[in-house]
C-alpha cells in the first residue's frame, strides 16, 4: 500500500454489522499524514438520536513500517490503555484499494472464546464503481471473508 495515495477523504459505503456503528450515517474519514511516520484519522458520522454530526479522532502510528496495516488508537486525554481498547480503536488490514475509487478495510479480534471480524468497504465518493464492487466482492471471496452480511450504510442527505 502506498500511504500517499491513501491518505485524505473517504466515505464508508457498506459494512459488516457493528453494534457501536449500528445505527450511524453519513460516516466520513479523514487520513492525515504526519512527517514522524504517523496519521491522523478524523471519523465523523452522523446519529439518529442526537441529529447531528460527531467527530471521532485517531492516531495510527508506524505507518510505513507496516504498509496496509492501520494501527488505530483513540486520540485524545484518556491513558493509553483505556484508549487502546475503546470502539473503533484496534488494528485494521487493508486488503485491496485502487486509492481513487475503493478500499476494503478488514479486522480481526481473536480472543480465543470470542472471534469478531469486521468489513469496511470506502470509497472516495457516496459509491463505488460497479466494477470496483466486482473487485471488492472478489476479494473477500478470495479471502473466504463472507460478504453476505454487508449492510448498506446510510448516505442519503449528507
Amino acid at each position: 500500500m502506498v500511504i500517499l495515495k491513501f491518505v485524505g477523504d473517504w466515505t464508508e459505503i457498506e459494512r459488516s454489522f457493528y453494534f457501536f456503528e449500528s445505527s450511524l450515517s453519513c460516516t466520513r474519514l479523514n487520513f492525515t499524514l504526519f512527517d514522524n511516520d504517523t496519521m491522523k484519522a478524523e471519523v465523523t458520522y452522523r446519529t439518529p438520536w442526537r441529529g447531528q454530526t460527531s467527530l471521532s479522532r485517531y492516531q495510527v502510528k508506524d505507518v510505513s513500517t507496516k504498509p496496509g496495516e492501520l494501527n488505530m488508537v483513540l486520540d485524545g486525554t484518556l491513558p493509553s490503555v483505556i484508549a487502546r481498547m475503546a470502539p473503533g480503536s484496534g488494528k485494521y488490514i487493508v486488503l485491496d484499494t485502487d486509492y481513487t475509487d475503493y478500499a476494503l478495510i478488514y479486522s480481526c479480534t481473536d480472543l480465543r472464546l470470542v472471534h469478531a471480524d469486521f468489513i469496511w468497504v470506502l470509497g472516495r465518493g457516496n459509491d463505488i464503481s460497479v466494477d470496483a464492487r466486482t473487485v471488492v466482492y472478489s476479494t473477500l471471496d478470495k479471502s473466504k471473508i463472507n460478504r453476505d452480511r454487508l449492510l448498506l450504510t446510510n448516505n442519503k442527505d449528507c
